[in-house]
């Protein structure tokens, strides 16, 4: 019990009992502050009247940031498709890059494909793959680096391709950080076309590459600079082949794993074109006539419903999945599945996947309590950092959801690293309102390597400058919250009744999909609630049951709020959540994830 209040105390910022939280006026069990979405009635009238949508619609579409341009991007946003993917032209470097290969093609030149083992470059390298083997190009090789070894494009890579008579290389999601590799192999005469989405510090790319292809790069003026590097390599499979009579058909079936990496690499789903690659992806997939026998039986191993697989199912069945074989093994892996001859190869390559990925699980909850029992004394900091020493059951590759599970548990910036030859390698999970890689470069002096993006970021510092570096991004983060002030706030789209929990309102939110990165499933408020059959899960949240006039709402109640249990079960409470939509064997089922609640 005592650990209990402690733990309590550190959310709610104050020395209270549950009993005592709950009779606090305005005090939200999980400590976050909240406050309604004000947006101009004109607007959200306009686009109420122009779209033909609900009010409710109106208003989450109102809520998003930035502001549509017009009546007609927020149509476009509603109901994205093919006829949204931009010229690939647009993008600086694709003209090179699609005569240099053209040319290497004529010339039966050694290609090798080089990508990251995350989902993105897995998946950039299925699309290129199979765009080589649509032109007939056999002279492919391919290496995605073991997460053991090393990251990104290093020398050793290079190395290998000269050794391997190799003439040019086609790297994805890696490259534009990699000066010295890439110079080798143009110092050998093998060209590097570089596609990235990534920039490294100042902004610049390397000056050997033969083109680099990376949408935010200087002089680069395509409208979408938020693609993943599957959305590229997507991109450049659209430039090469374009003259193919089947080219809709191709580029469809390759946006599934364009769709994949990127809802996996959480880039924008704000900006049209993304929303528009997840959309043909996720639809193409839901198709299973449409599917080998790799993608089915990927699919099948996830616990994914086909036919209803929508951008949350990617986010936590099918990418977790995906990555799993980079984490624990070889990301290798996921290419031989998707790639399987047959079925019985196919299936037996993805119970391999899924026995990857369980045990993934189980190191991560390992993890998980571990580092939580060492973070809860300094829970009232404002970046919690933890690091152990390398062993089986403390491991790099499951660093990054851990951090995560951590961010959600304290509401707090997270990193995790990992202790191996006098360094730590770290990643970080960043709360709403703070900038992980800004925080980063604020304390470049005493770190080694850095990179990512603002809500999720890794780095490599001296074993050494660990404390150093937790104070010094203490203070970055908390200078960041200062200036950030009451935009900190968490907004929630509606203030609802149990009566309005409608099948009608979810259908309302299914319009917002795909949802994700720039386009968050809104948070509503729902007042009055009574909470029954409230227990436990595996996963340290908690499961109620909220009856609704038309269904049941199951209410999935987040890990940071599972101490004040004792105060919700059968009270009246205000819940602040996203509401889910899913399918069970063909029945929709209703939902609610809870990540604060006022008792």
């Amino acid at each position: 019990m005592e650990k209990q209040k402690r733990y309590l105390w550190s959310k709610v910022q104050f020395w209270q009992t549950f009993e005592e939280v709950a009779m606090e006026v305005g005090q939200t069990v999980g400590g976050l502050s909240w406050e309604k979405f004000d947006g101009a009635d004109d607007y959200v009238e306009e686009i109420r009247r122009s779209c033909g949508v609900s009010e409710f619609l109106a208003k989450c579409l109102a809520s998003l940031e930035p502001r549509f341009e017009s009546m007609e991007e927020v149509r476009a946003f509603l109901s994205p498709s093919m006829s949204d993917y931009f010229d690939p032209y647009l993008m600086k470097g694709m003209a090179e890059a699609v005569a240099r290969l053209r040319r290497a093609i004529s010339a039966h030149e050694h290609i090798r494909i080089v990508t990251d083992y995350d989902a993105d470059g897995t998946m950039s390298m299925l699309i290129l793959k199979a765009m080589l083997k649509i032109l007939k190009h056999a002279e492919q090789t391919h290496y995605i680096p073991n997460r053991q070894e090393h990251y990104g494009f290093s020398l050793m890579a290079a190395q290998k391709a000269v050794e391997d008579g190799v003439e040019l290389i086609v790297t994805a999601d890696i490259g534009v950080k990699d000066e010295a590799a890439i110079g080798y192999a143009q110092s050998h005469g093998v060209d590097v076309i570089v596609l990235d989405h990534h920039l490294p510090d100042g902004g610049g790319v390397p000056r050997a590459a033969y083109v680099v292809v990376c949408p935010p790069q200087e002089g680069c003026t395509y409208p979408n600079p938020h693609l993943a590097a599957c959305g590229i390599s997507l991109k450049l499979a659209q430039a090469m082949l374009a003259d193919n009579k089947y080219y809709a058909r191709i580029i469809a079936s390759m946006s599934k794993m364009a769709a994949l990496g990127t809802v996996a690499d959480v880039v924008s789903l704000r900006n049209i074109e993304n929303r528009a690659i997840v959309a043909t992806g996720l639809a193409a997939l839901n198709e299973m006539k449409g599917n080998n026998a790799g993608v089915n039986a990927l699919l099948n191993a996830s616990g994914a419903r086909l036919g209803a697989i929508r951008s949350e199912d990617v986010s936590f069945r099918l990418a977790p999945l995906i990555n799993a074989a980079g984490r624990m093994a070889s990301a290798m892996h996921v290419i031989d599945l998707i790639e399987a001859p047959n079925e019985i190869v196919a299936q037996q390559l993805a119970d391999k996947l899924r026995i990857m990925n369980e045990e993934r699980k189980a190191i991560q909850e390992k993890m998980v309590e571990r580092a939580r029992a060492y973070l809860e004394p300094h829970c009232a900091r404002p970046f919690l950092f933890v690091a152990f020493q390398a062993c089986d059951m403390w491991r790099n590759g499951v660093a990054g959801i851990v951090a995560g599970r951590l961010k959600e548990c304290f509401n707090k910036t997270v990193a995790v690293g990992t202790i191996e030859n006098g360094e730590i390698v770290c990643s970080v999970r960043a709360m709403p309102g703070v900038h992980a890689v800004e925080a980063l470069e604020r304390n470049a002096s005493r770190i080694l390597r850095w990179g990512g993006h603002a809500a999720a970021a890794g780095f490599s510092i001296e074993a050494s400058q660990y404390e150093a570096v937790w104070d010094g991004m203490c203070a970055s983060i908390e200078e960041q919250i200062a200036r950030a002030g009451d935009a900190l706030r968490n907004q929630y789209v509606e203030t609802l009744a149990v009566e309005d929990v409608t099948s009608e309102l979810f259908g309302d939110l299914e319009k917002l999909e795909p949802c994700g990165t720039g386009n968050k499933s809104p948070f509503v408020c729902i007042k009055d609630v009574v909470l029954t059959d409230v227990r436990e899960c595996r996963n340290r949240k908690l499961r109620a049951t909220v009856k609704c006039p038309e269904f049941e709402l199951t209410a999935w109640i987040a890990e940071s709020l599972v101490y004040a249990r004792a105060a919700m079960e059968n009270k009246r409470v205000t819940l602040f959540g996203k509401m889910n939509q899913g399918y069970y064997r063909g029945y929709p089922q209703y939902s609610i994830e809870v990540v604060d609640m006022l008792i």
